[in-house]
């Protein structure tokens, strides 16, 4: 069995004993002993205990920090790293601990990571959240990407009844904005809805 490598308070324990010994020609034998005894076990009771706090320990990493760096892992298609790193800042968010742009950002980033992964259900869940804030600031950039990828998942899980909803949240929002997206989305949807009309009977 290999032994544990001896700690940096064990060798000063083993140096004042030391000390202690060597200072015996000037000390009488029984008060050396009990001084490097001492010496020892005050050194002792310190082994195992963790180190004191230094004051400059890295700052807690900030809802902004998890939400660039959930980015990142997205470009990289790391998406379980992502999901785990916005979650967190979505928890922080009902905590109050983050702000209304964080819980957005972090709201429409973790759908992108659930529709990559191929989880569509959840990412159908997040796009919608986007959607119920539809009309606060925080969520403008987002809305029509977040429709466009309502188009997608309606196509890829072959549920072209969820396309109402795409068309009832476009017909309640302006018909464009500055980024394009609503146009752009509003023209999927249309697309998507043709090219699957199935024809009626005769």
């Amino acid at each position: 069995m290999s032994k544990r490598p001896l700690r940096s308070g064990t060798f000063a324990a083993v140096g004042l004993a030391l000390f202690f010994a060597r200072s015996s020609l000037a000390l009488s034998t029984s008060e050396a002993q009990g001084r490097a005894t001492t010496a020892i076990q005050s050194v002792e009771s310190d082994i195992g205990k963790p180190p004191p706090k230094s004051k400059f320990s890295e700052p807690p990493v900030t809802p902004a920090v998890r939400i660039a760096t959930a980015d990142m892992l997205l470009h990289a298609k790391n998406y379980d790293a992502a999901i785990n790193s916005l979650s967190k800042v979505l928890e922080l968010s009902r905590q109050g601990k983050a702000t209304e742009t964080d819980y957005a950002d972090a709201s429409f980033l973790i759908g992108e990571a659930y529709f990559g992964s191929g989880q569509l259900l959840s990412s159908r869940r997040h796009y919608r959240e986007v959607l119920d804030h539809a009309a606060r600031p925080s969520y403008a950039d987002y809305v029509g990407r977040a429709l466009s990828r309502l188009v997608d998942i309606a196509l890829r899980s072959d549920d072209l009844e969820s396309l109402d909803y795409v068309f009832a949240r476009l017909d309640a929002l302006p018909q464009a904005d500055k980024s394009g997206s609503l146009a752009y989305a509003r023209a999927k949807a249309l697309y998507a809805r043709k090219t699957t009309a199935r024809p009626s009977p005769p």
